[in-house]
């Protein structure tokens, strides 16, 4: 069977990447292409600066990117490119198919001194456009030195859950700082380190009690005792219990439950409810005010035992639904 050598990268590879960060809004871009790899980079452009000054040349222009320029009042031409609409540009962006024509648009670029990037074409990029993670005032620029967008994009999106938002604060409040230290510039690089460690430094994070979980080994035996309990029990209700029995001990039960029970039970949560919202004894209280109602003791009994039914059903719901009751 063949085997397959993974080649791993020389030690002495490096990202040679000087990273820089450039003010669109104070430079004139030329866009050359109308697909979706153009509109990626336009949103890119725009993204990060509002302000940029951008035209775009594109052979055909997509209906999606006429709306974005449109907008945001971007002069665009659909037509092809002319080397003339390198004029008085100081960036060019090459978001075309057409290999031939991106290394052409490449060498004219590199003949006037300007910076150009061919989307999907290392070799003929002076720059990338990275991945960009921004929280406010906070940016950081992410590359791979074009190995592999994927990849940036996820360290992008461990980046962005890591910073919170409230970052562009802590900045905000670090320049004030900054500005009232006194003393020379390593007396206050030293004030600021002092300010700052705080948000290196471990914090204690607060104990929970660990919740009792049941393993599966011990549910499925619970499981089963219960189900041989059901069928002994099952069993002995039908040795002991006959036919008769049954229909005479349910004409009994019929019998009793008339119109008075149901009073009886509902002023006993009745006063199950005051007792719990003034925060008293629950027997002593509704007991007690069952009979003063001219109650019998032992309906006022049951009344109490009814509500304490509803009272023990209502907060075992709530606690397993506060995550206090593990399954």
């Amino acid at each position: 069977m063949e085997t397959q050598e993974i080649i791993s990268p020389k030690a002495t590879e490096v990202n040679t990447l000087f990273p820089v960060f450039l003010k669109p809004d104070k430079l004139e871009t030329l866009l050359v292409g109308g697909g979706y790899v153009a509109m990626e980079k336009l949103q890119a452009i725009f993204g990060n600066c509002p302000a940029a000054n951008v035209q775009i040349v594109g052979r055909e222009i997509s209906a999606e990117i006429k709306e974005f320029a449109d907008k945001r009042s971007i002069p665009f031409e659909e037509r092809s490119f002319e080397e003339n609409d390198l004029f008085e540009k100081d960036m060019v962006i090459v978001a075309i198919d057409d290999k031939p024509v991106g290394r052409q648009i490449y060498q004219l670029c590199k003949a006037r001194n300007l910076l150009v990037n061919v989307a999907d074409t290392p070799d003929l990029c002076d720059f990338y456009l990275s991945s960009v993670v921004q929280k406010g005032n906070l940016k950081i620029a992410i590359s791979t030195n074009g190995k592999s967008p994927t990849v940036a994009k996820r360290v992008k999106e461990v980046l962005n859950e890591t910073f919170p938002a409230e970052i562009d604060s802590v900045l905000t409040n670090m320049t004030q700082i900054r500005q009232k230290l006194n003393g020379d510039f390593s007396a206050k690089v030293k004030q600021l380190d002092a300010l700052t460690s705080g948000l290196v430094k471990d914090q204690p994070r607060n104990e929970q009690p660990a919740k009792v979980k049941i393993t599966r080994p011990v549910t499925i035996t619970l499981a089963v005792l219960s189900a041989i309990g059901l069928m002994i029990l099952g069993h002995l209700l039908f040795v002991f219990f006959n036919g008769r029995g049954i229909t005479i001990a349910q004409t009994w039960i019929t019998e009793q439950f008339n119109q008075q029970l149901l009073l009886y039970m509902l002023g006993g949560f009745i006063a199950s409810l005051i007792d719990g919202a003034c925060g008293m004894a629950y027997g002593v209280t509704s007991t007690t005010f069952l009979i003063s109602l001219g109650i019998p003791p032992a309906a006022a009994s049951a009344s109490v035992h009814a509500s304490e039914v509803f009272n023990n059903g209502a907060s075992g719901l709530m606690h397993w639904k506060s995550g206090n009751v593990n399954f």
